[in-house]
Order: structure tokens, then C-alpha cells, then sequence
């Protein structure tokens, strides 16, 4: 079970979440938010100037995952529409009005995990003069708020969600030597609908730790990369083990693999191109249900070297005046199907008679030296010319002329 929230926390958390619902009304503010705004909302509002409805979005600056015990600021601005309705109302009572002024006070909620429950929440906000002529397009009066609430702090992880209350307006018509006299207040009613303004996360730090199976390979050698994902925060013990995928750069490419139930990742790194010292890094990608923070690794150097190879040759025995055709087959220690070129000589003796030089189809080559018209004891002698990913080798086979 999660601890309960402690009284300085609950202080700071409350106000804070009540300065986010101020005025019943938060627009979204610039940089990443926990999540989009609200749904438009129609408060019902009453006052001496009759009912009226008005409509309203919601949103805070916080971002949507803040680490368990961090300070987060937060900033916010507020916007509620006056509908044409009441401005009229407005206009009756004060006819030289020119503007409005005066403060909102809004309720709200918070609510956590498990053994934080919910925090009623009360704040103030100034409405700054507006002049009563800045009317949007459907004739409502748009009305903006700015504040910075005290910062935000979660106790334990979990998830907390911030709702929209009601709120009260205390307002007052301002005519061009001043302010005229107080407008009617108006308390508004939140609708019976989700009011959820965020939905912030709260993580537990966490830490990625790489292992390679070896800092140097041979180009096709296959190495076994392990993150291991834990954290040292008391909190984490109730939480299980991390859970997710790490995602594991190596160069410009990358492989991603699952944690398991002991938060452990596994993957073989892709084939990198030999001559090359590559970083290696892992990256924790929580899951959506997890309270871990995602983390990365320190890097890991990894050197990729060029891989031995094998050179075999095929040479059949032929009849005089018969042409020779020799196979040449070249592999890899590490079974990467070999590229490049090879050179082909036919000897008799210790004497060259003709050369070829071909390419290699997915590591072999055929090589044709034409018809032999003396017998005797020949051989093909090939010399695997060797890459950038692969290092030279040669191979012989004799073959007779009947």
C-alpha cells in the first residue's frame, strides 16, 4: 500500500491544484502538457442577472510524467467566455461601461493513489481589465487569467487527476473615469459530466545498465546485447519489476526487445560493417502501465574487425582438348556470405599459364580456363582478393589431363 500524502505535501499539492482550476476555466498553455485539454464544458451558472450558460476548456502546463518526490512549477492561464447574454444584462445595469474587472474563486479536486484519496482544492485569480469591446465571433466576452500556482510534488507513484469544480465570479463594470460598481456575482455549476482537466503521471527514477557479450567482433559474429533495468528508490520495491522494452542503438541501427519479468532485455545487435568502432547504448522504454522513468544506459564501444575466410576450389580431371571449369567456393568464419573478387591462375608446374579474375556470386565464382590440349598434372591456384568486411585467403586444387 502506497503512503498517505503528508500534511506540507497535501498543502502544497492543494494549492497548487487549486490554482490549476481557477476560474473553472484553464486554456492550454505553451510547452508539453500531461494530456489534451478537456472536452468544452458548460457550466450553469445563476445570479441577480438571471441563468446562463457558459462554455469553458481546461488545461494545465504540467507535464504528463514529473519523478515521485521532484518539485515541478506550474504555470497556467485562464480563459472563460462572458456570454452575450449577461453582457447585455451588464449594459442595462451600467450603460457607460466600458470594460470589466475583478477576481474568480474556483473549487476543485485532486485525486492520487491508493492512500492519497482526494484533496478539495480553493484558489483566487485576478481577472484583469477587459475592455468590453474585445467580443469574439459569436458576441461572448473572452475573459483571461494568468497565475503560477506553488509547485507540484507527488508523494508516492501513482497516477493524479485533476478536476474541474465550480467557480464564483466576483466582478465589477469599469466606465472610462473608473470603476461604475460591482456586477451581480455569478456561481457556476460544473456539468455532470468528467471534468478531468490532467492526468499526471508520478514515476520512480530508474537505470539501465548494459552488457555486451564481447567489445570486439568479427564482421558477422553475432553479439548478445543485455540491459538490465532497476531502480534503487525505496518506492520501486512496490512496484514489481520494471516493465517495457529497451530499444538498443548501435551505429545508425537499432533492435528493440521486451523486459522480462525480472527486467532484463536480451538482442543480438545488427551486422555492422567491419573497421569500425561502433557505441552501443540501451534505452528503457517504459510500458504505459508502468511507474518507472525511462532511462538510457552509458554507452558501450564496440569494435568490428574483418572476418577470416576460407578458399576452396573444385577442379574435375579432363580428357585433352577438353575445357576446364573450376568452382571456387569462399566462406567466412562466422558464416556472412563472403563479397568481392577472385583471381584464378591455371599452372602446370610451377609454370602460370592463364589467369581470371571474377566475381563472387553469394560467396562462390566460376572460372573457365578453356580447352587443354597437352596432358600431364595441372593445377588452379585462387587467391580470395579480400573486402573491407572480409580478409584475404587462397586455396589449390590439381587436376590431370588424360
Amino acid at each position: 500500500m502506497t503512503p498517505a500524502l503528508g500534511r506540507e505535501q497535501m498543502k502544497k499539492t492543494s494549492v497548487l491544484v487549486a490554482g490549476a482550476l481557477a476560474a473553472g476555466s484553464i486554456v492550454a498553455f505553451s510547452g508539453g502538457s500531461a494530456e489534451a485539454a478537456s472536452s468544452p464544458l458548460d457550466y450553469v451558472c445563476s445570479s441577480l442577472l438571471g441563468p446562463t450558460t457558459m462554455r469553458v476548456v481546461d488545461d494545465t502546463d504540467l507535464p504528463a510524467q514529473v519523478p515521485v518526490g521532484a518539485t515541478v512549477p506550474m504555470h497556467l492561464t485562464s480563459a472563460v467566455a462572458l456570454p452575450s447574454t449577461a453582457l447585455s444584462l451588464i449594459s442595462a445595469l451600467y450603460p457607460t461601461a466600458t470594460g470589466v474587472v475583478g477576481d474568480v474563486t474556483s473549487t476543485g479536486t485532486m485525486t492520487g493513489p491508493a492512500g492519497v484519496g482526494s484533496v478539495p482544492v480553493t484558489t483566487e485569480l485576478p481577472v484583469p481589465l477587459t475592455s468590453l469591446s474585445q467580443l469574439d465571433s459569436a458576441g461572448n466576452l473572452p475573459l483571461h487569467l494568468t497565475g503560477e500556482a506553488q509547485d507540484f510534488t507527488a508523494p508516492v507513484p501513482g497516477l493524479y487527476t485533476i478536476k474541474a469544480g465550480g467557480f464564483t465570479s466576483a466582478l465589477s463594470a469599469q466606465g472610462p473615469l473608473g470603476v461604475l460598481g460591482a456586477i451581480p456575482a455569478m456561481t457556476c455549476v460544473a456539468p455532470d459530466v468528467d471534468t478531468t482537466i490532467d492526468t499526471v503521471k508520478a514515476v520512480v527514477p530508474s537505470t539501465a545498465t548494459l552488457r555486451l557479450a564481447r567489445s570486439t567482433e568479427g564482421y558477422g559474429q553475432a553479439t548478445i546485447a543485455t540491459a538490465t533495468v532497476a531502480s534503487s528508490d525505496p518506492l520501486a520495491a512496490a512496484l514489481g519489476a520494471p516493465a517495457g522494452s529497451v530499444r538498443f542503438t548501435v551505429g545508425r541501427r537499432s533492435v528493440t526487445a521486451a523486459l522480462d519479468g525480472n527486467g532484463v532485455a536480451r538482442a543480438k545487435l545488427p551486422r555492422l560493417a567491419a573497421g569500425h568502432s561502433y557505441s552501443v547504448v540501451a534505452h528503457y522504454a517504459p510500458a504505459a502501465s508502468s511507474f518507472y522513468q525511462a532511462a538510457k544506459s552509458s554507452p558501450k564501444s564496440l569494435k568490428v574487425v574483418r572476418a577470416g575466410t576460407r578458399t576452396a576450389v573444385v577442379a574435375r580431371n579432363i580428357r585433352r582438348r577438353h575445357a576446364e571449369v573450376a568452382t571456387i567456393a569462399v566462406t567466412s568464419t562466422y558464416k556472412a556470405t563472403v563479397t568481392g573478387k577472385v583471381r584464378a591462375t591455371l599452372k602446370r608446374g610451377t609454370r602460370s599459364l592463364r589467369s581470371r579474375t571474377v566475381s563472387l556470386e553469394r560467396g562462390r565464382a566460376t572460372v573457365r580456363f578453356g580447352r587443354l590440349a597437352k596432358r600431364g598434372r595441372y593445377s588452379v591456384v585462387a587467391h580470395y582478393l579480400g573486402s573491407a568486411d572480409f580478409v584475404r585467403s587462397g586455396g589449390r586444387r590439381g587436376f590431370s589431363v588424360r
